[in-house]
């Protein structure tokens, strides 16, 4: 379902004058939700290839009930790919994009590798949740360090400086190290060999009273961590957004949404209740 999302808002947006080329690397989609995403995107007159990857070379990864092994699938888009294809854009799939992704990749890559967008709560390979072994690995504390939910490849440089192998082999090597998985392991290995987006690329949603009143310009919204507007713990303004385009992709039928849509709906509001309670009494408290 939020893979759904994530098609359907990059699809109806873009506005670009080259056809897209869509891939979705089936990680293990169940055949009937496939099903519904190509008939959504049926709908758009899109078709994706369905990518069935070769899990290989990252079975002996390190995985956790958060970080499964599907995490690593995005290091071998440029093995996946045709090797005529030059440039990709990876989305994950937790975003709305409601900008026109044609900008996104009219960005110039310049001599990068890779762009991507400087992580909200972990700026730096130094923040307290950034690279755990940074200074073994020599790198400044002030390394910008980035999110890997949006991704610009520049593919031929992957595969010419063998790239994936090379965080693949940083992940093998540092499992104990890793706080988030595989993005860990592209900072470490990319430090300062990439290339910086505009924010709007990869807006960080936090589900947290005081970013209520926060604006979002016209690009990605990325619900992060908890906040996935499909959970009542996600509870966010901007979830209006997210169920806009869920309701008009269709993967629900009307009945469907219904059912779906009210009791989501109460907890939110609920959470939401719940929530102000706890900003009140903090306010309370701080007063004295």
């Amino acid at each position: 379902m939020p893979l759904a999302v994530t098609l359907y808002s990059a699809l109806s947006n873009y506005r670009g004058s080259l056809p897209v080329k869509l891939y979705i690397i089936n990680g293990g989609i169940h055949a009937s939700n496939r099903m519904r995403l190509d008939r959504i995107l049926g709908k758009l007159g899109a078709v994706a290839e369905w990518l069935e990857p070769d899990w290989r070379p990252v079975q002996h990864l390190a995985v956790s009930e958060r970080y499964p092994a599907s995490i690593y699938l995005r290091l071998l888009i440029p093995t996946f790919l045709p090797n005529w294809l030059e440039k990709a854009i990876y989305l994950d799939s937790d975003l709305v994009v409601h900008g026109n992704i044609a900008d996104l990749w009219d960005v110039d890559l310049g001599q990068k590798a890779l762009l991507a967008v400087q992580d909200e709560g972990t700026p730096t390979v130094g923040s307290p949740r950034g690279l755990a072994n940074y200074r073994a690995l020599g790198l400044d504390p002030s390394t910008m360090y980035f999110n890997s939910g949006v991704l610009v490849f520049d593919l031929r440089a992957w595969r010419e400086r063998g790239l994936a192998d090379r965080v693949i082999e940083y992940v093998a090597a540092h499992p104990n190290q890793m706080r988030f998985g595989e993005q860990d392991a592209l900072n470490a290995v990319l430090a300062g060999g990439w290339g910086a987006l505009e924010a709007r690329w990869n807006q960080q949603v936090w589900a947290w009273a005081e970013q209520d009143g926060r604006e979002y310009r016209p690009g990605i919204l990325h619900y992060v961590f908890t906040s996935k507007p499909w959970n009542p713990a996600g509870a966010h303004w901007t979830n209006f957004v997210y169920d806009r385009y869920l309701r008009r992709s269709g993967w629900h039928n009307t009945l469907e949404w219904w059912k779906y849509y009210i009791p989501l709906l109460v907890q939110r509001n609920w959470v939401t209740y719940i929530r102000s309670r706890g900003s009140s009494s903090s306010r309370r408290d701080a007063l004295g």
